[in-house]
């Protein structure tokens, strides 16, 4: 169930809403449909034959009729599709595949690297995860530019590990867009701009899709985990303190 689930987020990541295009299919698609396959074989429960199909299927609640799943990330009533986008189960049960969770990692990494040089890392800590917060994409000058402050310079190959080039499926008439509420990439959806995330204000928000003044060769998005794990709780945080501040409680 597992690769399954990260075939359809990388299926996802791989076109502008899940359908028939994205050949060649993720290689986890292929393993999780091979599995799922096999089990079916054995229950003499019909195969799905095309991925339209395989995608009908996971729109399906769990558990499956006639399958015996197991026990896992997922919960009764849960779909790993809805409307043909993956759902937070969906992204949820993908993470015990690994990808996600490693990214999300890396975080723990840099943590463990600050405390073993001492607490004078400690402004570095601090500084790379806001620096994840607030730049969610960037260009890759900017990103140069960052690894030369003295705070982040100790952390120079975990900024760099942090970030990965856009994708073509967040490509729209030539123009990478952004939410501007969270700061990521959004994909399209027919006329719909879809945020990773998908309780965003923006998400499905025409109006919050702001496109970038610079081709996507120059640019850099942070890695889906760490959007998920770090900018978007950060992002809440930041909002409360701003509350606070504002009320004059501190």
């Amino acid at each position: 169930m597992a690769h399954l689930a990260r075939g359809l987020v990388e299926l996802e990541r791989m076109t502008h809403a899940l359908g028939t295009t994205g050949l060649p299919y993720p290689p986890s698609l292929h393993i999780g449909w091979n599995r799922l396959g096999r089990l079916m074989l054995r229950r003499g429960l019909p195969i799905p034959p095309s991925l339209p199909a395989l995608l009908d299927l996971c729109e399906q609640p769990l558990p499956w009729p006639g399958l015996e799943l197991g026990e896992g990330a997922w919960l009764p009533g849960d779909r790993l599709l809805a409307n043909r986008r993956v759902t937070e189960a969906c992204i949820e049960i993908a993470q015990t595949a690994g990808d996600l969770e490693q990214e999300e990692q890396l975080m723990k990494r840099v943590l463990d690297h600050c405390r073993l040089r001492g607490p004078e890392l400690q402004p570095s800590y601090e500084r790379f995860r806001t620096f994840l917060i607030e730049r969610p994409v960037l260009r890759n000058i900017e990103l140069l530019d960052a690894t030369r402050e003295p705070e982040l310079r100790p952390l120079v190959d975990f900024l760099k590990e942090a970030y990965e080039s856009v994708p073509p499926s967040c490509l729209r008439d030539g123009k990478v867009y952004v939410c501007k509420h969270c700061g990521w990439t959004v994909t399209w959806h027919g006329g719909e701009p879809l945020c990773g995330w998908q309780q965003c204000p923006g998400d499905r928000d025409p109006r919050s899709a702001v496109p970038v003044a610079h081709p996507s060769e120059q640019l850099l998005r942070l890695r889906e985990g760490l959007y998920r794990y770090v900018t978007v709780p950060g992002l809440a945080e930041q909002e409360f303190l701003r509350q606070i501040k504002s009320r004059q409680v501190v």
